[in-house]
């Protein structure tokens, strides 16, 4: 996954280890697997990486909301 992502010019996911996030990734990933509904997963990625994003834009010193 994060290979493709890197691919096309998009951050890695970088998924917390704590048991909730864990939890809503699998619950995610297997609904895209055995229901071939990927919606969930895609909002899971998304999250991750609007997290990151909003991350690395308080370490350069801008402020978000």
């Amino acid at each position: 996954m994060n290979l493709i992502l890197s691919k096309n010019g998009l951050l890695i996911a970088n998924i917390k280890g704590d048991s909730v996030s864990r939890s809503e990734y699998y619950s995610a990933l297997e609904k895209a697997q055995v229901e071939e509904d990927k919606t969930n997963y895609h909002k899971f990625i998304a999250k991750v990486q609007y997290a990151a994003i909003k991350n690395y834009l308080k370490i350069l010193g801008y402020e978000t909301h």
